[in-house]
């Protein structure tokens, strides 16, 4: 998972993989997952991959994204 949108996208799957009543719940559940249903690796993957995109543009390349 390369781009921040997948991130985003990651990030929406889990959260309504569950059914919410209220938005207490909602809100509890961003925060659990944001805050502890990330795995490190895939987060290690992104900022790399964000590292290689800026590097490929200050040297005048350009990017997939």
């Amino acid at each position: 998972m390369p781009q921040p949108e997948n991130l985003w996208g990651l990030l929406k799957r889990r959260v309504w993989s569950h059914n919410f009543s209220s938005t207490t719940e909602l809100k509890a559940r961003i925060t659990a997952v944001w805050n502890h249903g990330l795995e490190k690796k895939m987060l290690e993957k992104l900022v790399f991959s964000m590292t290689d995109q800026l590097r490929a543009i200050i040297n005048g390349g350009q990017t997939q994204y």
